[in-house]
């Protein structure tokens, strides 16, 4: 049985059904590919509507602790402080960096 979207879970959900079929690139530094690995399966679980907000936003601070590149480490803060805030733009705003960082990482 799914769980309710959160507010976090709602907003991603809807970005990440909109931007199906984007991948990230594996040419990254080992600690963002790890990173940028555990956003992937983040977004899994998000698409699949089995993460709170609470759990959402502990497994951004993975991926935030884990990388190795500014803009991998900066697009993680910023998508966590649209979680904490329960921002819509934020949230948006950091998924879309987090997830152009780790294509480019």
């Amino acid at each position: 049985m799914r769980r309710s979207l959160t507010i976090a879970g709602l907003v991603l959900a809807s970005l990440i059904a909109a931007a199906c079929g984007t991948s990230s690139s594996s040419s990254s530094s080992s600690g963002s590919t790890m990173a940028c690995a555990h956003w992937i399966n983040i977004r899994e679980d998000v698409r699949e509507g089995i993460l709170s907000d609470s759990e959402l936003r502990t497994k951004v601070g993975e991926v935030r602790s884990s990388a190795t590149t500014p803009a991998v480490k900066e697009a993680a803060t910023d998508l966590l402080a649209g979680i904490t805030s329960h921002s819509k733009s934020g949230i948006t705003a950091g998924y879309l960096a987090l997830t152009s960082a780790c294509s480019t990482a």
